[in-house]
């Protein structure tokens, strides 16, 4: 990818100034190498998709720095990673329900976001990975852990924000999965559905539900606002 990103600067960096590593990081990480519903098809859920994961975020970071020290004074454009999230709507005001939103939001966008914004993985998701991972029997984390180096290379690699959202989900806390259940589903660990008052769009996997997009916001500004401000 380093070849593909140079090449990319330099035929179209007088061009472009708004330019997007990857797209989705999420999705070519739980859909290619978790449940192996798109390419490459690979089906190592709790596993793969967390190694791709951390890939996927070090050639984001690896493009970015390219840019910033062979392109930005000339071109003067901006790099930025393009991470989708739903937003979790709490169904109660009761805590547990509560840490199930926050806990879906920081799977969902904090595992690829945090790194680039905070530096290394969100909290929560290095725990509860590496606590189910250990009552699984394993003797590490399926995390892959970031090193020092590595966090200092991805950490700080945006010049704005992006968000893609299509839809929202109700969330509930749940009783603990089996531990030898390894999907991202189970680490994450909340009931999530759409309510059936929530108007479907032309797909059956998306609802409507126009709250999501301005709660997800807030989140975001909540979460990284005094980094996003500080770059």
């Amino acid at each position: 990818m380093y070849f593909f990103f140079r090449t990319c600067f330099e035929l179209f960096g007088n061009e472009v100034k708004w330019w997007i590593t990857i797209n989705e990081p999420k999705q070519i990480c739980e859909a290619g190498y978790g449940t192996g519903g798109f390419a490459p098809g690979i089906y190592s859920p709790g596993v793969g998709s967390y190694k791709c994961a951390k890939n996927v975020l070090l050639a984001h970071a690896k493009a970015y720095h390219i840019y910033d020290k062979e392109f930005r004074q000339k071109n003067q454009g901006k790099v930025a990673i393009v991470i989708d999230s739903n937003w979790f709507e709490p169904a109660s005001a009761k805590p547990e329900d509560k840490e199930a939103s926050e806990r879906a939001l920081q799977f969902s966008y904090g595992l690829y976001g945090n790194p680039v914004f905070n530096g290394d993985w969100p909290a929560v998701v290095k725990e509860r990975v590496a606590q189910r991972s250990k009552q699984a029997g394993l003797k590490k984390s399926r995390l892959p852990a970031l090193t020092k180096e590595e966090i200092k290379l991805i950490k700080g690699t945006h010049d704005f924000l992006c968000i893609n959202h299509y839809t929202s989900h109700m969330v509930s806390a749940w009783n603990e999965r089996p531990f030898s259940d390894t999907s991202f589903a189970a680490d994450i660990g909340v009931n999530d559905w759409m309510p059936k008052e929530w108007p479907r769009g032309g797909e059956g996997w998306f609802s409507v539900w126009a709250p999501g997009m301005r709660k997800l916001l807030n989140w975001l500004k909540n979460t990284y606002y005094t980094t996003i401000q500080r770059s």
